[in-house]
């Protein structure tokens, strides 16, 4: 009964996971912009946010359904230079967070409210030196966090869910410091993560607060290889778990476990990756994302990690020659994949992308092998000197926001003329689960070029690659497996160096 009711739970984790919604769509009408964030909704579907750099009072919501069709979309304008993010709240709204300068080059920190059909119900102004920075973040009181840069100093400000102030706090050690994050803890205080060069290269800091924002612990780690942190997470343990970048002509990822004072627990360097932003999982680990260029240009990059910072996958998205992308934002999907909000420059498009994988971060075109490797970095710790100065001490009503709705002029579709499209249910593998032999079927329509076979595991490591004439001729090859470990295995058929089908397939013993 054992052995029956394992092999049910294979086959029912490989319909879960076929039943996933999976693709990669551009959105047309919003060339040169960017999706800069994006949020899941209550039926599956997603609203993405998207901005044109440094393009004054612009700004575009677009609505989807789960599966990247558009629903409706609307333009905004107001006195906004810059748009930094937007978040959901808990009362099934939205804030967004935006700079402008009104008076001379002053940049004013501001927060947008939207009701949930994207109609503007407040805006508000945060004013104390020159902002370069800013972004917000919900708390568990239903208020919201601010957290930017002020000319040398960084700050904190938290507000009601109203957007009132409730206290600010400024932090200054008289260094051109940047802050890259904050997140708040269990205990109701935050940790703000940030860097600053030293005329030499990038060091980086943690300032842990208690609930008024006030200076608990403070901690600078460097390490030969120049440091340069971008998130930092509370873990179970009352640890964090940070990561972010190092800070030279390579493309390496640093992922560092700290203890509940900042004390340095460990720490792993990833080759071939700048992934430093994170998330945490539903599963109770860490997702990594960020770009690589072992291409011809930066493709987006996704890292499953677990607690101690071994990595489960990893996957590499990316155009052919010509096209770079980068993500802005990633979230975990209700169906455990996840969405990738980013934007890629191409010769003929630059705008707007959306990647949904499944729950293993696989897609049906465009995604590369990719190797990562870990070794372990001298990191030093040593106290940080910041000190509190004057917070915050006004804020007054923004610009009045409005919105027109453009629910023409946008739609979804595949990357029309930059790839063709394919149809992907002609590759079947089966049986699974197998245990010695696995037979794959070609029954599509459509002529083969150049066809390989690639066999990979779990994580995402080539175990086999298939590439001779029975692929051209043939439409079964029976591939022996009987060398391979339990678990689970992708199987990819490529075509004129595109991946024109993926199928899956669980290895057993019995």
């Amino acid at each position: 009964m054992k052995k029956l009711f394992i092999t049910f739970a294979f086959l029912l984790s490989i319909f879960t996971v076929r039943s996933q919604n999976i693709y990669w769509k551009f959105l047309n009408g919003t060339s040169l912009s960017r999706c800069i964030s994006v949020v899941s909704e209550p039926d599956s579907g997603f609203t993405f946010f998207i901005s044109r750099p440094y393009s004054m009072n612009r700004a575009t919501i677009v609505r989807t359904d789960k599966y990247g069709t558009v629903l409706s979309s609307n333009n905004y304008a107001a006195g906004i230079q810059i748009m930094d993010n937007m978040i959901k709240t808990m009362d099934d709204g939205y804030v967004i967070s935006a700079r402008s300068f009104p008076i001379s080059n002053d940049y004013t920190q501001q927060l947008i409210k939207l009701d949930n059909s994207y109609n503007p119900l407040w805006s508000k102004s945060y004013s104390y030196g020159s902002f370069n920075q800013g972004n917000v973040i919900e708390t568990s009181d239903s208020g919201l966090a601010i957290y930017g840069k002020s000319d040398s100093t960084i700050y904190l400000v938290k507000t009601d869910p109203s957007g009132n102030i409730i206290w600010s706090k400024r932090y200054s050690n008289s260094i051109n410091n940047i802050i890259t994050s904050a997140s708040e803890c269990p205990d109701h205080g935050f940790i703000i993560t940030g860097a600053y060069s030293t005329g030499i290269h990038y060091q980086s800091f943690l300032i842990k607060t208690d609930a008024s924002g006030n200076i608990l612990w403070q901690k600078i780690y460097d390490s030969v290889d120049p440091l340069y942190i971008e998130k930092t997470i509370p873990t179970p343990n009352g640890g964090y778990l940070t990561s972010g970048k190092i800070w030279d002509q390579t493309y390496r990822t640093i992922l560092m476990k700290v203890d509940s004072l900042g004390g340095h627990s460990w720490s792993k360097i990833f080759s071939n990756a700048q992934a430093g932003k994170m998330k945490s999982d539903n599963d109770g680990n860490y997702f990594l994302y960020g770009i690589t260029n072992l291409r011809d240009t930066s493709d987006i990059v996704l890292i499953k990690i677990n607690p101690a910072g071994d990595i489960l996958w990893n996957r590499e998205y990316g155009l052919e020659s010509f096209a770079g992308e980068y993500p802005a934002d990633v979230i975990q999907t209700s169906d455990n994949g996840y969405m990738i909000a980013g934007y890629i420059y191409y010769y003929s498009f630059n705008g707007p992308i959306m990647l949904k994988t499944d729950s293993t971060g696989i897609l049906p075109c465009n995604m590369h092998p990719i190797s990562i490797a870990d070794s372990q970095p001298a990191v030093t710790v040593s106290a940080a000197t910041f000190t509190s100065i004057v917070g915050f001490n006004s804020i007054s009503n923004a610009d009045t926001m409005t919105t027109e709705q453009i629910t023409d002029s946008l739609e979804c579709d595949g990357f029309t003329g930059i790839s063709e499209p394919v149809e992907y249910s002609w590759l079947t593998v089966y049986p699974s689960p197998a245990q010695n032999y696995i037979t794959v079927s070609l029954q599509g329509p459509y002529e083969l070029h150049n066809p390989k076979l690639l066999v990979y595991d779990g994580i995402g490591k080539l175990i086999k690659h298939i590439s001779n004439e029975s692929l051209t001729g043939g439409r079964e090859i029976k591939i022996d497996i009987k060398d391979l470990s339990k678990g689970l295995y992708y199987i990819l058929l490529v075509n004129d160096n595109r991946i024109a089908g993926i199928e899956r397939v669980v290895k057993t013993d019995e």
